[in-house]
């Protein structure tokens, strides 16, 4: 039987990358002072939003929409 896959449990297990890349970003000069828990939400809906089915997929959807977010969060308005 085929197990179905868990994104909750992946970004879990992942949680180190996440959480080195919200400290990366908040030693940015234009950081707008996002905090961790909207930074979490907004990566568990962009990974959700991709709808991926497999552990590779989402380790190769993860680097993208981690710059997208801090990219988003750190530029001048």
């Amino acid at each position: 039987m085929k197990t179905t896959f868990e994104l909750r449990n992946w970004l879990t297990a992942n949680k180190e990358t996440i959480l080195a890349e919200y400290e990366k970003l908040k030693k940015e000069r234009f950081f707008n002072g996002i905090s961790l828990k909207e930074f979490m939400i907004l990566v568990m809906n962009m990974m959700a939003n991709n709808k991926p089915k497999s552990e590779k997929r989402c380790a190769s959807l993860l680097p993208t929409i981690l710059g997208t977010i801090s990219f988003n969060n750190s530029t001048i308005k």
